[in-house]
């Protein structure tokens, strides 16, 4: 992955766990304070997926009835998050039992046939993602199946659940502190991997991890990104050895190592690179999550 946007992901997670720390910094957030109090949905909400960037997943939503506004999709928060833009023009209040300085309250937030009632969000300090108004994390569709479906260009939300798990092609969602992740054989050894649709890599590792790894050569030096007021060193290695997911294989794809923000797990993370030869369904409730394509061969992220 270009230093480019290894700067942008690592700059994004950074701010999504300065988010959450200043919550917890508060006494954290009461149990479902982010997750929308009611919501309406007829069958399904299928709606088209815009890619910024060629690769960042994002819908386009309308906020109290106004809009539209592009939200990307991102399984790597806990919440809605809308940028200050936003904030101003819907001069959106602050909830009563707000958590932090940061909650905000809306009444409705619409996507296609789908929408979320009496939700508190984040109202993040900076746009941290340019061509987008915000991000629709986790908690938006905690009670809903949610499908990102990278090829087709598909975002889908719709009540149900997934089947049991197989290990070919539907998992354990892994709990990773407040995010999803699965686990990939790497090299032979079993990791964790947050799923993270707004993380502009193939996989990433802290060096903990990557140590533990078969690696085809050492570690080269591809850049250096600001993580909060901490500059962090980017490395990255071919791995001598294939990742493993079910019955999906990538056989010597490379591998970014760097260190990941406090509050964010530091294990490793699936990000767009890998996610998008998938279909990818998460059901949050069952603790599920599906991966589909037709090829069981994934293109290594080179």
């Amino acid at each position: 992955m270009s230093p480019v946007r290894m700067r942008l992901l690592l700059a994004w997670v950074g701010a999504t766990a300065a988010a959450i720390a200043s919550l917890h910094a508060q006494g954290g957030p009461p149990p479902g304070f982010f997750a929308p109090k009611a919501l309406s949905l007829a069958g399904r909400a299928d709606v088209p997926m815009a890619l910024i960037g060629d690769t960042r997943a994002t819908v386009l939503v309308m906020i109290n009835g106004r809009g539209p506004y592009r939200l990307a999709i991102e399984t790597g928060a806990p919440f809605i998050m809308l940028f200050p833009e936003v904030v101003t023009q819907l001069q959106l209040t602050t909830p009563a039992n707000a958590p932090g300085p940061n909650a905000r309250h809306v009444d409705s937030i619409t996507v296609g046939a789908l929408t979320l009632r009496d939700v508190n969000i984040f109202a993040a300090r900076d746009a941290l993602l340019p061509g987008v108004d915000g991000l629709m994390g986790l908690g938006a569709y905690r009670d809903l199946l949610i499908t990102v479906d990278y090829p087709a260009r598909r975002v889908s939300f719709e009540r149900g659940q997934l089947p049991a798990v197989d290990g070919r092609t539907v998992f354990d969602a892994v709990p990773m502190g407040p995010f999803f992740g699965v686990a990939l054989t790497v090299t032979g050894r079993r990791v964790n991997a947050t799923i993270d649709t707004q993380g502009a890599t193939f996989v990433s590792c802290s060096p903990a991890v990557a140590d533990s790894l078969l690696l085809a050569s050492a570690p080269v030096r591809s850049g250096t990104a600001t993580v909060g007021v901490t500059d962090v060193e980017v490395r990255t290695a071919a791995l001598a050895g294939t990742i493993r997911l079910g019955r999906y294989l990538v056989d010597r794809p490379l591998l970014d190592i760097a260190r990941h923000p406090p509050g964010y797990p530091d294990q490793c993370l699936v990000g767009i690179d890998f996610l998008k030869h998938f279909a990818i369904t998460l059901d949050q409730q069952a603790g599920r999550v599906r991966f589909v394509r037709a090829d069981s061969l994934v293109p290594p992220g080179h």
